[in-house]
């Protein structure tokens, strides 16, 4: 196999940004779910901070002189008729032309002209190889000319595409050598367990699926063939939606089967059964207790213990307090639990009633939570 540049998300985003400033052209290539298209995003709304401008998303764009767009096309979903439009007959003229579709006419440089302003974005064209052949071909002009026909695409926007690597099983169509050529290119590889955490923390996912994850790091994404889908980032993501408002444990580990596979929901199914080999409330009145459980117990016990607020809201100060005498990396989780149960506004109230010789210690670990 020949030698690939593998980059990490930042690096990725990074990339993005440089591309769009010198006005080329970049191919991300990556397994399926493991951020991709989500990294173009956090790319496009950093250069639209950049410069000033809201980050929208086609087809909620309205106004390029504020706006910075997004517009995210899936090749494998299309025809090559939505990339180059359709023919019409001019009667008077004794002609047929083009009309191009309303995407891409958004961002001509006759559109610019139109306006007067600059027409500023990405064009990203996501699951490139794994469109058909007439696609790809219809996509091979906009990259290599920056234009379809007669309609051209203005300065300010960059092309993105993106595609999934062999390994994923898809369906894959070669790219003509003269369109690989045109871009520049970049393999993304999985997150670490650490970078997931931390982008995970930032977006809210479920603590109780970063416990998981944290005590096993080898289930954020592993290819299982056998299942008719696996643990990947972006089915955590779902799976964390799913479980949300789900305490019950068997439920929550059927959503998390739906979205990555019935091995990943059967160990979360035993992960969050854990907890329940000791006895919470006891716990939580003796947190030195804490120290003697096992590794697995631990990363349990402080995404259940929160659960006890269902029936006793009053307990919410004692497991700040509990908060506090634990390890950081424990405490973080507890917290979040917290936030989740609780609800964004009854748990900053929590906060703001803990006082004592650990309300100090606790600020350094909520900082980020609020």
């Amino acid at each position: 196999m020949s030698e690939v540049l593998v980059v990490n998300h930042s690096e990725l985003v990074e990339i993005v940004k440089k591309v769009y400033e010198e006005k080329l052209s970049a191919f991300i290539w990556g397994r399926t779910g493991v951020g991709k298209s989500q990294s173009v995003r956090r790319a496009a709304k950093e250069i639209a901070e950049k410069y000033g401008l809201k980050y929208v998303e086609w087809p909620n764009w309205s106004d390029p002189e504020t706006e910075f767009v997004l517009i995210d096309i899936r090749l494998s979903h299309v025809e090559p008729s939505d990339l180059i439009g359709m023919p019409k007959l001019v009667d008077d003229e004794g002609v047929t032309k083009w009309y191009a579709p309303n995407w891409l006419k958004a961002i001509s440089k006759e559109r610019e002209k139109e306006l007067g302003v600059k027409v500023r974005g990405i064009l990203f064209l996501d699951e490139l190889n794994l469109a058909p052949p007439l696609v790809q071909n219809a996509s091979y002009q906009l990259v290599l000319d920056r234009r379809l026909g007669e309609v051209e695409v203005a300065d300010d926007i960059a092309i993105i595409a993106a595609g999934n690597l062999t390994e994923d099983q898809a369906y894959t169509f070669d790219m003509p050598l003269p369109l690989r050529t045109r871009f520049v290119h970049a393999t993304l590889r999985p997150p670490t367990i650490d970078e997931w955490v931390e982008w995970a923390k930032e977006n809210g996912i479920d603590s109780r699926i970063i416990a998981f994850l944290k005590m096993q790091p080898s289930m954020l994404f592993k290819e299982m063939s056998e299942d008719r889908t696996f643990p990947t980032p972006r089915g955590w993501e779902f799976a964390s939606r799913l479980i949300a408002n789900e305490r019950d444990a068997k439920k929550a580990a059927m959503y998390v089967a739906m979205a990555c596979g019935v091995v990943a929901g059967t160990q979360f199914e035993a992960f969050l059964k854990l907890s329940e080999t000791i006895d919470l409330k006891e716990l939580l009145e003796n947190p030195e207790r804490f120290d003697s459980l096992s590794m697995d117990i631990k990363y349990s016990a402080v995404v259940n213990l929160p659960e006890l607020l269902r029936s006793d809201r009053k307990i919410a100060n004692k497991l700040l307090k509990f908060a506090v005498a634990i390890p950081p990396e424990f405490a973080v989780l507890l917290l979040m639990s917290m936030k989740q149960v609780m609800g964004d506004e009854a748990f900053k109230d929590a906060l703001k009633r803990f006082k004592g010789a650990e309300a100090k210690e606790l600020i350094k670990l909520i900082r980020f939570l609020l």
